[in-house]
């Protein structure tokens, strides 16, 4: 996994390496942008445009910004260097690159503010890095707001200047880089995660920079970035000789009425998640369609005909997930409350069972430790209340995860999956067309039947959210993300399944 720090982490690893390794800052910020040169040349390239104009700070970044524009020289270019010179607190091996240049720099100030921004441009953004503490305002913002104005291929070293890593700003287009691509160093940054943030970072690209490898053994990061190399690590192996038995019963307690294809979609997306065995809770007048629908499931009886209220006499074998298209009714409301008193291993909720939790939070201390809770942002601000903004949501988040002893899985652009000891992980599958009705659903039967076989909580949340966004982008690539619905992401989970396998 990819580990994802703070900014103090951050310079934290910088200085670690620079100790241990030893290496001077000013030959680390050179290893480091050279990199940052290789992979640009790789995203783009860069005979196809008429110029290219570089935007240094006057801190570390724009240092990196000078060794780029140097490199670039070296290799036949001919950039066009700014510095956009707000104080005279230029930092050492910014001053130590700018003297290695061998080409006039523009200086950009508030009284002399004046550049032409070419067309067929590439712009490289080097202004501000990953430490930036405050909103951008003045000339720096007016700078900002015609480099995004111009709508010409732009780069942004490390992060988009205006971004902080690990704070809110109030981003806009007029503070911050809108950029196309952003080249960060070595570790991923919080801000990447959240999905207010996506607009502004383009296609990144995670450049290995050389940071000691002891750093992360001293001071392991508490959030991290899930790849394939890590998922596939987990996926069990199934023995020759296994019978049903092996792998599970789920028991789904799903649907009211005119909401009976939540129930269908989370059962067979359960069924497609390698269960042995799966039997749907559901009121009376479902039991006809959903032994047509869902043939390799068992129906639970259950006596009220539009919603759930009476069966609570469930085998103690049974693996629960709850929530997809329950509805809210009293009956049902009294009926969850007895249900949880009867728990004590871990549970799946989601939808409608989460948004009566958030109505009567007394009863977050009958969820058993250890379960999975899936809601949507929407959902997730009836648990917790009115977030500030999204790094105050994960904060909550991870606080949610703690105080109730609980996964909490925040859907999203990077879905994040947080533990009670404050853990976060952060997925790396999923697109766009996932955002369709259905596609939750699909998630609670994915996750149940995970459970069901013996995962771990925290196994099962993060293998079953790659897998879901994972078949999800083989149904875009089919289907294109506009015309995808949620069956089309259960149809790939086989495919899902085989890609990790291989």
């Amino acid at each position: 996994m990819v580990s994802i720090y703070p900014v103090e982490d951050i310079r934290l690893a910088d200085q670690y390496t620079i100790l241990h390794e030893p290496i001077s800052s000013f030959n680390l910020m050179e290893r480091a942008a050279t990199a940052a040169f290789i992979r640009l040349t790789k995203c783009v390239d860069l005979k196809k445009f008429k110029s290219i104009q570089i935007f240094c700070g006057i801190g570390n970044n724009g240092g990196d910004g000078l060794v780029i524009a140097r490199k670039l020289l070296e290799h036949g270019f001919h950039p066009e260097i700014f510095i956009v010179d707000f104080s005279s607190n230029w930092s050492k091996d910014f001053r130590a690159n700018y003297k290695r240049i061998n080409v006039k720099a523009e200086r950009l100030t508030q009284d002399h503010c004046s550049f032409n921004i070419d067309a067929n441009v590439l712009v490289i953004d080097a202004i501000f890095g990953s430490g930036l503490d405050r909103p951008v305002e003045g000339y720096i913002s007016e700078i900002i707001g015609r480099i995004n104005a111009c709508n010409e291929c732009c780069v942004a070293i490390d992060v988009p200047s205006g971004m902080a890593a690990d704070k809110a700003l109030g981003n806009n287009e007029q503070n911050t880089i809108k950029a196309d691509y952003t080249l960060t160093f070595q570790y991923l940054k919080m801000a990447f995660m959240l999905q207010e943030y996506i607009p502004f970072i383009g296609k990144l690209e995670r450049i290995d920079i050389g940071l000691h490898p002891d750093f992360e053994l001293h001071h392991p990061a508490s959030m991290k970035f899930i790849e394939a190399i890590d998922v596939r690590g987990l996926l069990k192996t199934r023995a020759a000789e296994a019978y049903k038995g092996n792998f599970g019963h789920a028991l789904l307690h799903l649907g009211s009425k005119g909401k009976y294809g939540a129930a269908i979609l989370a059962a067979r997306a359960c069924m497609r998640s390698g269960v042995g065995l799966l039997s749907m809770h559901c009121p009376k007048s479902a039991h006809p369609m959903l032994h047509t629908a869902v043939p390799e499931a068992m129906i639970v009886e259950e006596s009220e005909a539009n919603e759930l209220g009476t069966n609570l006499s469930f085998e103690s074998h049974f693996t629960h997930g709850l929530g997809c298209g329950i509805g809210q009714s009293k009956k049902t409301k009294m009926w969850l409350e007895e249900f949880l008193k009867l728990q004590d291993a871990p549970i799946l909720l989601d939808a409608d069972a989460i948004n009566i939790l958030a109505q009567n939070k007394a009863l977050l201390s009958l969820v058993p430790n250890r379960s999975i809770l899936t809601p949507h942002i929407g959902e997730f601000k009836r648990l917790v209340g009115e977030c500030e903004d999204a790094f105050d949501r994960l904060k909550k988040q991870v606080e949610f995860a703690q105080k109730y002893s609980v996964i909490l899985v925040l859907k999203g652009k990077h879905t994040s999956i947080a533990e009670e000891n404050g853990n976060v992980y952060f997925n790396s599958t999923g697109n766009a067309g996932m955002a369709t009705a259905g596609s939750g659903d699909v998630l609670t039967g994915i996750l149940t039947a995970l459970l069901a076989q013996g995962y771990s909580s925290k196994n099962a949340a993060i293998l079953g959210v790659y897998l879901h966004g994972l078949a999800g982008d083989f149904a875009a690539k089919a289907l294109g993300m506009e015309s995808m619905i949620a069956s089309d992401i259960i149809e790939a989970l086989p495919q899902a399944f085989l890609t990790l396998k291989s």
